[in-house]
């Protein structure tokens, strides 16, 4: 895509540290904005370390405090504190008036050109306070998720309000493929599927050749808890690669992620399956790289009943039920969609359409 823009122009993007999958998202857009122009100054505002930052985001850029993005209070991969939640927004609410004036100042010492945000949504709030133009984009947002498990309870009918208040008072909400309606936001742009690409990487030498064993890989994205490694079942033609920040059990059929020397992403090639979560970064990377992918369904999650279904569309895929995931006792359903063949790679179309709507606003300041 060659989309020169008009004069150098900066661009502040913030980032939910709510799982690896917005930041994924944002970084390949980034990188297809920076190819479009390398002009463009890029500044990252997230909750996110900055050694994790590296890892996702290929272009230059800058790191600048945030105030922290409230997401969902979650005790493991797919299980949400609601309590916790509750109290978490409640309490931002109620000093959310400091919280926007204090985002906005800060905003105003970076000086950006338009604010894009995925998915905060005070910093939106603030953008509007220090008259930066801003754009959101993400497959969910926090008044539908929100909505979705606490939309009656009358203590927060202020906070969502407020919520949707911040996400419609953006130029543009970009939606890529899969994604939750948002038929409320009055400019609503929709694009194809986000991922990044995955390098053409050498298969590790952990690995088993590929007519040996199914390489198996098991990825929950970037919230830890709950999950027990040891609870993968024992099959003698199956070698897995976990990724876990812990240690995993002394076991000759499983390796971790950080033992084959390359990230998710780029062993995706090598996996014969992926067993995950319901989630958008994961889905739509295998779905990308034509990956095999047993799931967690996760019935509460709002955005679920959207992504789910596309996944099962475009994918070689298959469902299993959170405690079946979590007792290891999936084998049967494992072997059975092993045996069926890997659907060809879903076409990445997301991230150059969703540049290309941000350098239209960025030409038009």
């Amino acid at each position: 895509m060659q989309t020169k823009l008009s004069r150098p122009y900066r661009l502040v993007a913030d980032i939910s540290a709510h799982g690896f999958g917005h930041l994924a998202q944002t970084a390949c857009v980034l990188e297809a904005l920076y190819d479009s122009d390398p002009s463009i100054d890029i500044i990252i505002r997230t909750g996110h370390s900055p050694e994790t930052v590296r890892k996702f985001v290929t272009v230059p850029y800058r790191l600048a405090e945030m105030h922290p993005d409230t997401g969902m209070v979650m005790t493991g991969p797919s299980h949400v504190d609601l309590e916790a939640t509750r109290a978490a927004f409640i309490g931002q609410h109620n000093n959310l008036e400091k919280i926007v004036q204090a985002e906005a100042e800060r905003l105003f010492v970076l000086g950006p050109d338009l604010l894009l945000s995925n998915i905060p949504y005070t910093s939106l709030l603030a953008a509007g306070s220090a008259h930066i133009p801003a754009v959101a984009f993400c497959s969910l947002n926090w008044y539908d998720i929100l909505r979705g498990y606490a939309g009656d309870d009358p203590r927060m009918a202020q906070v969502l309000e407020e919520m949707r208040i911040a996400y419609r008072s953006t130029r543009q909400f970009i939606l890529p493929l899969p994604s939750m309606p948002t038929d409320w936001h009055p400019a609503l742009s929709h694009v194809g599927p986000l991922c990044r690409k995955a390098k053409d990487c050498p298969r590790p030498a952990c690995l088993p050749a590929s007519t040996e064993k199914a390489v198996v890989l098991v990825a929950l994205g970037g919230i830890d808890g709950e999950y027990d490694p040891a609870s993968l079942p024992s099959l003698p033609d199956v070698r897995w690669v976990v990724a876990s920040s812990g240690n995993l059990p002394a076991r000759n059929d499983m390796v971790s992620l950080e033992q084959t020397g390359l990230g998710l992403l780029d062993l995706m090639p090598h996996g014969d399956a992926i067993i995950t979560k319901s989630g958008y970064g994961t889905f739509v990377e295998a779905a990308c790289h034509g990956t095999r992918v047993l799931f967690a369904e996760r019935p509460d999650w709002p955005e679920a009943a959207y992504l789910e279904p596309w996944l099962m569309d475009h994918a070689t895929a298959a469902s299993i039920p959170q405690d079946v995931f979590y007792k290891g006792a999936f084998a049967s359903a494992l072997r059975t969609l092993l045996e069926h063949p890997a659907s060809p790679p879903v076409e990445a179309t997301g991230a150059v359409m969703a540049a290309r709507v941000i350098l239209d606003h960025l030409n038009t300041l």
